[in-house]
């Protein structure tokens, strides 16, 4: 029989899991064809030379440079720039710049602004792709280009607290799911027991990811995440529907102790027969007492 607390490790799993799905989806931007073209710089470094070796710091206030060039036959109207930083396809922070630029066609404008991006240190820690966006006045984005931000934040903004549950969630159900193996107490069922550890492989490789991140090693990308979390997941589950059925180790015990009951009754029965022993009268020995008068 399954134990309380297994159920709520599946049902812990399966929420982190529904979480991972969710996350995975690429949010979807309303685009059309680049309107405009654009060189920025943060802090004096070229967004576009950014790498995950070389990232973009975002850490408190720094000088923002923006040049902005209409390669449309229309005048157009850049309203905000924003700056999108996503781990595993979701987006980790989102903050917006309006500039309000008008541009003729074929003409450029240029802004410099002093940024204050504590706000985002207060939301995430560690290396993040992301995207840096200019959005005209229906919030459509008229073009962008790729980036990786290393976020000078904290342990305690909001992804390093995430961060830090996601580790201890993922160790205690590890944990349970292991002890769940060795003492008998998985699903008799092959199929659920393949499944709960392949729920645990990709916690545990969502939880690898995320620490990727706040360690500064590599920024997360879909490139990175699904073949990692491919593995873990078949792992898991080949684990877990090839190990031991737990119902077997139950029928051997029964069986051995009824075994061992037989064992003992017969040895009962074998004593009981010996101190028993039943003694005739010899008919030849007459008993005083009894003898014809």
């Amino acid at each position: 029989m399954r134990s309380p607390i297994g159920r709520r490790s599946l049902l812990a799993l399966t929420a982190i899991v529904v979480a991972l799905i969710s996350s995975l989806g690429f949010a979807s931007v309303a685009s059309a064809e680049d309107s405009v073209s654009f060189v920025m710089t943060i802090d004096g470094k070229d967004v576009s030379d950014s790498s995950g070796s070389d990232p973009i710091e975002i850490d408190g206030e720094v000088p923002l440079e923006v040049t902005i060039e209409n390669i449309s036959d229309e005048t157009v109207t850049v309203q905000a720039i924003r700056l999108i930083g996503r781990s595993i396809g979701a987006t980790v922070f989102s903050s917006e710049i309006a500039i309000g630029a008008q541009i003729d066609p074929d003409e450029s404008e240029s802004r410099t602004i002093e940024l204050d991006l504590r706000g985002i240190t207060d939301q995430a820690n560690g290396l993040f792709e992301g995207e840096v966006q200019m959005l005209d006045p229906d919030r459509n984005v008229m073009a962008s280009q790729d980036v990786v931000w290393d976020v000078k934040g904290s342990m305690t903004s909001l992804f390093g607290l995430f961060a830090i549950m996601l580790l201890v969630v993922t160790i205690i159900l590890t944990a349970f799911s292991f002890r769940d193996l060795a003492t008998g107490r998985l699903s008799k069922n092959r199929w659920w027991r393949g499944v709960r550890f392949a729920l645990v492989g990709l916690s545990i490789g969502v939880t690898i990811l995320v620490w990727l991140s706040v360690l500064r090693l590599v920024a997360p990308t879909a490139v990175i995440a699904y073949p990692l979390l491919l593995v873990l997941g078949i792992a898991g589950f080949v684990l877990g529907s090839f190990s031991p059925d737990p119902t077997r180790g139950l029928e051997d015990e029964d069986d051995d102790e009824d075994e061992e009951e037989f064992e003992r009754d017969t040895a009962r029965m074998d004593a009981a027969s010996n101190d028993t022993s039943v003694t005739t009268p010899d008919p030849a020995v007459t008993i005083p007492g009894n003898q014809e008068r």
